[in-house]
């Protein structure tokens, strides 16, 4: 399947974890705009790809956790952010975001990532009106 449009964004600091997720999406069929490991780098990216979605570690090293990092890419790029951590607090994730998130757990199963992305609703964007099926 041919995809369209600009992407998404992995952001995770444990290389593992964001190959992972990288190559969960690409056998789900959506494109990879990039892969960072910390918020500056991720904000780079976003500014260079400009990419419909960001997966996002709640947990990142570096200066700049994920919540922060979701805030800046919504109010500079309009980027939806799901939400990725092996944490269960959803509610103190949600509060310190400041509405409610979409959430993928760690670990996470290729349906639970394709759910979380049917969430945003911003499918047809990233995919040009193809859903990717598994």
């Amino acid at each position: 399947m041919t995809t369209r449009g600009r992407g998404i964004l992995v952001v995770d600091d444990e290389p593992l974890v964001a190959a992972a997720v990288c190559d969960t999406l690409v056998e789900l069929g959506f494109p990879v705009s990039g892969s960072a490991s910390t918020g500056a780098e991720a904000l780079w990216l976003a500014e260079e790809h400009r990419p419909d979605i960001a997966i996002v570690d709640v947990q990142l090293r570096g200066g700049m956790n994920g919540v922060e990092l979701a805030q800046l890419l919504g109010e500079r790029f309009g980027i939806d952010v799901i939400f990725l951590s092996g944490l269960r607090d959803r509610d103190a994730i949600s509060e310190a975001y400041g509405r409610p998130v979409r959430f993928l757990h760690k670990p996470f199963r290729p349906t639970d990532l394709l759910n979380a992305l049917e969430a945003t609703g911003r499918l047809s964007d990233t995919t040009g009106g193809n859903t990717p099926r598994s």
